[in-house]
């Protein structure tokens, strides 16, 4: 193998390292915001059954009250 050869091969190789590189950084990426959005997606979740259950904790109330007088 001539010095052009080697060129060539160290070429090809570097590429095939920053591809695979680049491969596993956006499956990284990809895994960080699937859980960011899971995360985000529980917390409003959450949000939305308390408030639902504080309006019917008061419902509740307010239906005792009246029914006490």
């Amino acid at each position: 193998m001539n010095g052009l050869d080697l060129l060539i091969v160290m070429a090809i190789v570097g590429v095939a390292a920053y591809v695979l590189s680049k491969m596993a950084l956006l499956k990284q990426e990809r895994q960080f915001w699937k859980d960011s959005c899971y995360v985000a997606m529980e917390k409003y979740n959450n949000l939305l059954v308390e408030k639902q259950m504080g309006k019917t904790i008061e419902k509740v109330f307010e239906n005792k009250s009246l029914d006490v007088n």
